[in-house]
């Protein structure tokens, strides 16, 4: 009986040991690191930061410890800039994806390190490379960026009142078009040109602009507004300029050069022309939609790296 008790107490100790190390070994030896692709549209003023979500399957690792870095670069496949880190920071959130709980942080980039001006970046299926001080490295897939760095100071002859997104869905919510409220404050003949988001695959299609008399709801069809079915995609040429009166109140609708895009925040540079000289009105990138998408929702652009800890197998 002793001995029976002896080899039922054996079995079972290395059961448990079995067990703890096959668990441990499925939750310790390596970390899932999730990014959503993007595009990122930024109007790059002084001291400004480019902030980057990713989500961890851990939310104690060196990984996310700043001090633990010891450089980082954006790059693509012909350009790379190196960036400096302000924070990472939890966003004291987590969601379940593909049964795995992970945890959210933002990314802070900085760019005091490279000290520029007048500079447009445009990187195309960018990664963001993290070089830590035990020589490990971790690339992340972040998407798209145009980054334009600019200091400025916007003429007093026009002035935006008003500025919101029209909202239209197909497998998704997409920005059909914005409607500008634009004060003319000169008195006489001021003309825009073109208006610039920073992105190359959509043009706001001033030939195809209208005057409001009523501010629409977000959620208004692009067509009713403009009494025809417009589509979306394709290409402008703005051959026409809009002649600004006192208060103007326009819809603008969107073109996408090839497929339609998720963007929700981007700058907004509007070139008009006014006592026969040409001049640009900035609006530093203007956030659109805050609406977080989680993991589920965005499986699609969905990219993950997976960083294996030192010594595991």
């Amino acid at each position: 009986m002793r001995k029976l008790f002896t080899i039922t107490v054996t079995v079972f100790l290395i059961l448990s040991a079995c067990l703890i190390i096959f668990f441990d070994k499925n939750t310790s030896d390596f970390l899932s690191i999730v990014t959503i692709k993007q595009n990122y549209q930024r109007l790059m003023t002084e001291d400004e930061e480019l902030s980057i979500t990713v989500y961890m399957s851990s939310n104690d690792s060196f990984v996310s410890e700043p001090s633990n870095i010891d450089s980082l670069y954006i790059m693509d496949e012909y350009n790379e800039m190196e960036v400096g880190i302000s924070d990472i920071r939890s966003l004291n959130y987590s969601e379940s994806y593909q049964n795995t709980d992970y945890f959210a942080y933002v990314i802070d980039l900085n760019f005091q390190i490279i000290n520029i001006d007048n500079y447009l970046l445009e990187l195309i299926n960018a990664n963001l490379e993290i070089n830590y001080l035990n020589g490990e490295k971790v690339i992340l897939e972040i998407g798209n960026l145009s980054l334009n760095f600019r200091s400025y100071e916007n003429p007093t002859y026009i002035d935006v009142y008003r500025m919101f997104a029209l909202y239209q869905v197909v497998d998704f919510e997409y920005i059909s078009g914005i409607v500008l409220g634009i004060t003319n404050k000169t008195g006489m003949d001021v003309s825009i040109s073109n208006i610039n988001i920073c992105n190359s695959n959509v043009t706001l299609d001033l030939d195809n602009a209208v005057l409001l008399s009523n501010i629409p709801s977000y959620q208004a069809d692009i067509n009713d507004i403009l009494g025809y079915s417009y589509n979306p995609i394709g290409t402008s040429d703005n051959q026409t300029s809009l002649e600004l009166i006192q208060d103007n109140l326009i819809f603008i609708p969107f073109k996408y050069t090839d497929d339609i895009i998720r963007i929700n925040r981007f700058p907004l540079i509007i070139e008009f022309r006014y006592n026969q000289l040409n001049n640009l009105y900035y609006i530093d990138d203007f956030q659109f939609n805050s609406q977080m998408l989680g993991l589920e929702e965005s499986s699609g652009r969905i990219r993950e790296f997976i960083y294996n800890y030192q010594g595991s197998n």
